[in-house]
């Protein structure tokens, strides 16, 4: 037998049935056939074409030359088109957060710096700084940056897709090069991708850099001017995005595993150089290391629980991302990058980058807008890692060639992909519903600032007013207002109250800035609760919905009271009880050929006051407006004061009378307002207030100039925020002083307050002044919402005509060393009154005023200092201080803490004092872990308490008790319990009565295993009054 004869027998007598060629063998031998089948097609069509070719010899290159050039315009053209479509399905709306960056970059194009508004201090709120560069120089030329930063964004991400097909497309071979398309398809398909690209933030940035860095990877080894490309590259990154650094190393890292001698450490030099760069710039601008929006975002939660838990919000917000877009890897490319063994390197470097982008959220926790934001850095190394995955399958020498050739592989790998990536679900309608979706909508919060713009108009505002707001892209940028940042990513002292140090929130907003608006809504109104506070009630008046939807603005917002209802000396005195309020006087205050008429009065009743209108004697009616003319949600807190405006021509004739009453005047009470003396310049918001001119302020007409630094920069400041400022030369002069005078101060009191009279001298703030105000503010003695309950309660008692609770009132004011708040409050309620003269004056000299120029009739210097009340306060900053015991079985679960517990289902929590307080939640027992802690027993003979409580509400399980001995026996003298089910601190009374115990003792008790069952308790403070209210030493 011949050969030939033996391979044809062997062949026949081995193997399956000879029937098998009609199609009755299996799926394996039926694609064997398909794929023999192929080869013969191939190698029939490879006959031709080298028949042709020897036929036409010059023909060959130039058609290879024109099949090339047609592809690489099919490439440049596919990518332009890529961009087009974004911009055109995606680009409709801008997210809020584009506005901050835009507002940076316009800032520091006008010259100001790196600020959100011109007035605000120095803040690292944007967390692009790339980003803010490129669109800086283009800022003063475009009309809107909105645009600009879109194309940017989507041009340099399509243009690194690009030239992403074009690598892939160097190293496909033959008809296979038709696939390098795929980069571009895969980021087609991920339509979350698409759509954060177009969204105004700097995603295509980060994408483009992303690849960069990879493909010169790729190069390095090989091409010197790679090593330099990555390491500029790298640093880029971690100047696009904080996390971009890690991206960077990745990078960085695996190059220096790479061969290539003396070269290997230049891209990590070069990187190495720009973060240390970065660094440096940020603690120059900022006094940070890390940019504002880390404090803000990340909660400080430990790393190891954050990757290990798979039920903490990194966790869950991962797991619903992979449920609901599992589809977006369903084109499973990124499987099969271990075949491309040239690229080993550059495929390892994506894949890490890859699970850096996936674990990087169960650091950060997620975040909370539309089509998962924080993975869509995922999109630059996926799209790296697939084009590793096609090269290593149809490639120039692929690993899976083997038995069935290249052809069939990469065939079947495009046919599994579609089936899998279009034929499982509906993407086109996915595609549609994501392009449909809205974020917090950037033109949406933009169209607020006319609405704000008409409120200010309506309070007659000499400044831009200062508007605490959460949504703050719209309106920071090119709006005029200046922007209080209460989500905290713009504002150092609200990024670390809002994640780390809750009980900084109250000190810094109503002690520190008091805004002159404060607007919350959604669910920030459980996020931020400022106005579930107590001081809200003294300090904001809520203004009604129908009239804020008058002027195109949402509830709940806010007003500061003394814009509304400036407390003020009346020139004339009344005393008359009406149901809803208590007349105090009247004024006229000369204005434009006539008089503003205020009626001074203190709000009584829970119900409105009743519109007044003035009659003169010819029957003319001029109707009164209170609260400035703005409508309130509820009526003020009885006791605080309220006024009501009108203007009354000169050539009214007199007398003037209050319609249905037989109140008014004969005379025009006269009063003027100037800078002669406090009761003067407590006038010239009434002016404001009634939308007339008001005069220019100087400090030294009142302040003493004997009295120290502190105290002169305490009063000037005082001036400048009844004036709404100070003149250009003097807020500058006084602002400087006014530094100094904090620098040099020896009390931390009077060195928190001297930097914090700066920030009413006027725009803007420095960076200086941020920083003392940071240093001091650690210090001294926070906010005391305790101290304003009381004094809301006594004024309360004092509006029926109790002067010694007025005086006690005050008291309360003077130990929570809110100066001006005593002197205002002071004069309004009766100038003259002896027992309410002492904390005026004492007031006026902590502010350095001359004691001949408080107000008319009283002389300071005859008038000695008041005597504050008696605190004894427990604010657990001192967890093991002797006094206190934690009954809770060593569990340490009721041990003082700053913040929520992070690892946990813990809401944020909103108020507390100082640093730290008690919070009985336990993540790990599911909030059923009970105890209690025990301040005392401690001498105590007065009758005051209050506390800061939250949590659940359940008097009898969840409380604050204060127990007393009192003849051998302890009984219970008070309790206190949170006002409702919330994660609230929020200032509570008691009485503890008229007879005096021996000793008193404090529990906070947590005995509830339900839902709720846990609280919250901070500053338990015992309040003692003076015997006479005042001392009887001579002043000072």
């Amino acid at each position: 037998m011949s050969g030939a004869e033996v391979s044809t027998a062997g062949r026949a007598g081995c193997g399956p049935p000879a029937d098998r060629r009609a199609g009755t063998g299996g799926p394996l031998a039926r694609l064997a056939a398909v794929a023999g089948r192929l080869r013969a097609a191939g190698r029939r069509t490879r006959a031709v074409w080298d028949a042709w070719r020897t036929r036409h010899p010059g023909a060959g290159p130039a058609a290879r030359r024109a099949g090339h050039a047609a592809m690489l315009a099919g490439l440049a053209a596919a990518a332009a088109l890529y961009a087009v479509d974004v911009l055109e399905r995606y680009g409709g709306a801008t997210v809020d957060d584009a506005g901050i960056t835009y507002a940076y970059a316009e800032n520091l194009a006008a010259g100001n710096g790196l600020r959100m508004t011109p007035g605000e201090a120095p803040t690292e709120g944007f967390s692009n700084p790339l980003q803010v560069l490129l669109l800086a120089p283009f800022a003063r030329f475009v009309e809107d940056l909105d645009p600009f930063s879109k194309a940017l964004n989507v041009g340099l991400a399509a243009a690194a897709l690009g030239l992403l097909c074009l690598f892939v497309y160097g190293r496909l071979r033959g008809v296979a090069r038709v696939l390098a398309f795929a980069p571009l398809g895969l980021a087609v398909y991920w339509c979350g991708f698409d759509y954060w690209l177009a969204a105004g933030l700097e995603g295509g940035l980060l994408t483009a850099l992303q690849i960069g860095a990879l493909l010169a990877l790729h190069h390095a080894p090989r091409r010197p001017a790679a090593d330099t490309t990555l390491g500029v590259l790298a640093g880029l990154l971690a100047w696009t995005r904080p996390e971009g650094a890690a991206y960077g190393a990745i990078a960085v890292g695996l190059r220096t595993a790479l061969p290539s001698a003396g070269r290997r450490w230049r891209a990590a030099a070069i990187f190495g150089g720009l973060v240390v760069l970065l660094v440096a710039l940020r603690w120059l601008l900022f006094a940070d290391v890390v940019p504002n929006t880390y404090w803000a975002k990340v909660p400080g939660r430990g790393l190891w629980w954050s990757l290990t838990d798979d039920s903490g919000p990194g966790w869950v917000y991962l797991k619903s991302f992979l449920r609901e877009r599992w589809w977006y890897f369903a084109i499973p490319l990124w499987a099969a990058w271990p075949l491309w063994r040239e690229g080993r390197a550059v495929a390892t470097a994506a894949l890490l980058q890859l699970l850096f982008a996936l674990g990087f959220v169960l650091y950060v926790g997620g975040d909370w807008m539309a089509e998962y934001r924080f993975l869509q850095p995922a999109m630059g190394p996926l799209a790296v890692l697939s084009a590793a995955g096609l090269i290593g399958l149809a490639g120039d020498a692929p690993a899976a060639r083997r038995d069935f050739g290249r052809l069939p592989a990469w065939l079947g790998v495009a046919a599994v992909a579609a089936l899998l990536a279009f034929g499982a679900q509906d993407w086109a309608g996915q595609r549609k519903a994501i392009a449909a979706r809205r974020d917090i909508d950037l033109s949406v919060v933009a169209g607020r600032v006319a609405g704000y713009r008409a409120l200010a108009a309506r309070l007659h505002l000499a400044r831009p007013p200062l508007i605490a707001e959460v949504d703050i892209g719209g309106l920071a940028y090119r709006s005029g207002l200046e922007i209080l940042d209460l989500a905290g990513l713009a504002d150092r002292a609200l990024g670390r109250a809002r994640a780390r140090r809750p009980a900084l929130g109250p000190d810094y907003v109503f002690g520190e800035r008091l805004p002159d608006v404060i607007h919350l809504h959604a669910s920030w109104l459980g996020a931020t609760p400022y106005h579930q506070l107590s001081a809200f009630r003294t300090l904001y008046r809520e203004l009604a919905a129908p009239w804020l939807r008058s002027i195109s603005i949402e509830p709940m917002t806010a007003v500061r009271a003394d814009l509304l209802d400036p407390p003020a000396r009346p020139a004339l005195a009344v005393d008359r009880t009406a149901p809803a309020a208590r007349l105090l006087g009247f004024s006229a205050l000369p204005a434009g050929g006539g008089y503003v008429v205020a009626i001074h009065a203190r709000q009584r009743a829970e119900q409105p006051p009743l519109p007044p209108v003035w009659r003169d004697a010819a029957g003319e009616r001029f109707p009164a407006a209170w609260h400035a003319g703005v409508t309130l949600a509820e009526p003020a807190p009885p006791g605080l004061p309220v006024v009501a405006l009108a203007f009354v021509p000169a050539t009214a004739r007199l007398p003037l009378r209050i319609e249905g009453t037989d109140l008014g005047f004969a005379e025009w009470p006269v009063a003027a307002a100037d800078d002669r003396s406090v009761e003067r310049l407590s006038r010239i918001p009434l002016l404001r207030a009634a939308g007339r001119p008001a005069p220019s302020c100087d400090p030294d007409r009142v302040l003493d100039p004997r009295a120290d630094p502190a105290s002169r920069a305490r009063g000037a400041g005082f001036v400048a925020r009844l004036c709404q400022g100070l003149p250009g030369p003097a807020a500058e002069r006084w602002r400087a002083a006014a530094h100094e005078a904090a620098e040099a101060a020896d009390d931390p009191d009077d060195r928190w307050e001297a930097a914090a009279a700066t920030l009413a001298m006027g725009v803007p703030q420095w960076l200086s002044t941020r920083r003392l105000l940071e240093e001091s503010r650690e210090e001294h003695q926070p906010f005391d919402e305790v101290l304003d309950a009381w004094a809301r309660v006594d004024f309360e008692a004092g509006v029926e005509g109790s002067a010694g609770r007025d005086a006690a009132g005050l008291g309360m004011l003077l130990a929570a060393r809110r100066w001006s708040d005593v002197l205002l409050f002071g004069l309004a309620f009766g100038a003259g009154v002896p027992q309410l003269d002492a904390a005026v004056c004492t007031a006026a000299r902590r502010l350095g005023l001359r004691p001949d120029a408080v107000a008319e009739g009283l002389d300071c210097a005859t008038v000695p200092d008041a005597t504050p009340p008696r605190v004894v306060r427990q604010s657990f900053e001192r967890p093991d201080e002797p006094g206190l015991r934690y009954e809770d079985g060593g569990r340490g679960t009721l041990r003082p803490t700053a913040t929520r517990r992070l690892h946990g289902a813990q809401r944020e929590i909103g108020g507390g004092h100082d640093h730290l307080f008690i919070n009985s939640y336990d993540e790990r027992l599911q909030d059923t872990a009970r105890g209690s802690v025990v301040w005392g027993p401690l001498p105590w003979a007065g009758r005051r308490f209050g506390a800061l409580v939250g949590g659940g509400r359940d008097a009898a399980r969840l409380h604050v008790v204060v127990e007393g001995r009192r003849d051998g026996r302890w009984v219970e003298l008070a309790r206190l319990e949170s006002a409702a089910n919330a994660e609230v601190l929020g200032a509570r009374t008691a009485d503890l009565g008229p007879e005096p115990a021996d000793q008193v003792v404090v529990r906070v008790v947590d005995a509830s295993a339900d839902p709720w069952g846990h609280i919250l308790a901070d500053a338990l403070t015992f309040i003692e009054l003076p015997e006479g209210g005042r001392s009887f030493s001579p002043p000072p």
